[in-house]
């Protein structure tokens, strides 16, 4: 079933349910399949009985979101040069709607060559450099996907809005206009935000929205600048509102730092990352005031007021 010959990478894309969505030629090669009895099928089903017990809980893991390498045994006596030992490599790209994430699944012979040890550390690299790859691309579609929801929660309010106007011409009714359209019943507030984001377009729209809602919004693009701002505003901002991964001080190293000057400033982390990747930078979603990208206008204002409805560190 393997063609022994093949040197190459066989690359495999599957799907949420581990079907194989597409493969590279050198796939094809090295396992003698056409397109058509590959693609639609399971993954483990491909390369014999020796794969179906190991192979399946191993990408089940991996659609946890954990990569995962391993040796493997190809067996199959239906077919001439049905014998051979692979490296198996496989990484979550993950996506904005769960159901739509995929796998990367890289197989290589090793049956000569490169030591096991060598495969390993060669593999690992490589699932570092692109565990950072896909971490990040997830981050930028997040980010995008909130400019987006929170511009249509805009749009939708404004065009509400108007018809209102239209309808009562009074300005009591506009004002009330307003706030239906930036909490959807969320409580609003008078306190002080510090939001730092270096995403300019998110940046800008938070602070809309925010400042909408009542609040005083102070901006800050990196962990630097926010360190200027709160140190000429000590004692002054309620709540911190910052990204987990920033240029020049991420958010853990920016908020620690923070509390240096206000031990009871109040701290609410946002990120497009994933949770493992979140995990990675030091903050724990389970004990931290934490909100996902993409988030709505609303989500915004009620994680907000949620944390500054807490009680202060330095009082509590």
């Amino acid at each position: 079933m393997m063609s022994q010959g093949s040197a190459r990478e066989a690359l495999l894309v599957l799907d949420a349910a581990l079907h194989v969505r597409a493969a590279n030629r050198a796939f094809y090669e090295m396992f003698r399949l056409a397109p058509e009895e590959s693609v639609g099928r399971k993954v483990y089903e491909l390369g014999g009985r020796a794969w179906n017990e190991k192979l399946r809980p191993m990408l089940e893991t991996v659609l946890s979101g954990e990569p995962q390498s391993d040796q493997f045994e190809l067996i199959n006596d239906d077919k001439e040069g049905g014998h051979g030992t692979l490296w198996l490599s496989a990484r979550l790209v993950p996506s904005a709607d769960a159901g739509d994430s995929t796998v990367l699944l890289s197989i290589e012979d090793i049956t000569t060559g490169r030591t096991v040890e060598e495969t390993l550390a060669v593999r690992t690299k490589e699932l570092n450099t692109f565990a950072d790859m896909a971490g990040r691309a997830a981050h930028e579609l997040n980010n995008l996907l909130t400019v987006i929801r929170m511009n249509a929660d805009l749009i939708e309010g404004t065009l509400k809005e108007s018809s209102d106007e239209i309808a009562t011409r009074q300005s009591s009714e506009k004002k009330a206009g307003k706030v239906r359209r930036l909490r959807h019943g969320a409580p609003t507030g008078k306190e002080t935000i510090l939001l730092v984001d270096d995403e300019k377009a998110l940046r800008k729209l938070g602070k809309r929205v925010l400042s909408a809602a009542g609040y005083r919004v102070l901006e800050a693009s990196d962990g630097a600048m926010a360190l200027r701002i709160a140190a000429e505003e000590v004692g002054e901002i309620d709540l911190v509102l910052t990204d987990v991964e920033m240029p020049t001080l991420g958010g853990r190293g920016m908020v620690d730092e923070l509390h240096e000057l206000s031990p009871g400033m109040r701290v609410l982390f946002m990120s497009g990352y994933t949770d493992n990747e979140i995990l990675r930078r030091g903050i724990r979603t389970s004990e931290t005031d934490f909100l996902q990208k993409p988030f709505t206008a609303e989500a915004l204002c009620a994680a907000v007021r949620a944390v500054l409805s807490k009680p202060s560190t330095a009082t509590a």
